[in-house]
């Protein structure tokens, strides 16, 4: 075959290969197919992250339903300096500063139930503070009805899929979720 034959006849193999549509719904699809598994992968993860941060709001106001309802961690008698802070550790333990403890017990309750909204939170992630209320009765003088505050801290999301893709973090902090409740009427007295 001489050169110029050649040269047409691999032009006109080209024409024809060029004007041939077979094929080219697969070669799309190809090309779409990893950026619609991505967006779909996306958005189910969105879907699960917005309702565990729905679940960590649900779980805060049971926790401080909980704390309310159970005897005080703390000591209420330190309530007069000021507001008594307890920070939840890893080990499923409570510290409250300087103040005295006083019911130990009800911190597993009140982990056990918010676990119950949202099995991921650690005891780690749970705040419970006491503050003056300024609410009082004539007929109980002495006795003091404290605010209980319980805030979730550090919670994280671990994405299910969304982590394989490179640059995409493995999960997302929460920001604090905080409920706060006035205890119920049957205070708690403060000795002087």
């Amino acid at each position: 075959m001489s050169r110029p034959t050649l040269a047409r006849s691999l032009a006109r193999r080209i024409r024809r290969l060029a004007r041939d549509r077979r094929g080219v719904e697969a070669v799309e699809f190809a090309l779409i197919a990893p950026i619609l598994v991505i967006v779909t992968v996306g958005v189910l993860e969105l879907g699960l992250m917005v309702f565990d941060y729905h679940r960590a709001g649900e779980a805060t106001r049971r926790g401080v339903r909980t704390a309310i309802i159970n005897p005080p961690i703390a000591s209420m008698s330190d309530l007069k300096s000021g507001t008594i802070n307890c920070a939840g550790a890893a080990d499923d333990s409570i510290t409250c500063g300087a103040s005295e403890m006083f019911g130990e017990a009800s911190f597993p309750l009140i982990v056990q139930d918010m676990q119950g909204i949202l099995p991921t939170i650690g005891s780690e992630n749970i705040d419970v503070s006491y503050a003056p209320s300024g609410i009082a009765s004539d007929d109980t003088p002495g006795m003091v009805t404290p605010l209980v505050t319980v805030t979730l801290v550090g919670y994280e999301h671990e994405f299910a899929l969304l982590d394989i893709i490179p640059g995409i973090p493995a999960s997302v902090t929460f920001p604090p979720f905080s409920t706060t409740q006035v205890a119920p009427a049957a205070a708690i007295p403060i000795e002087d």
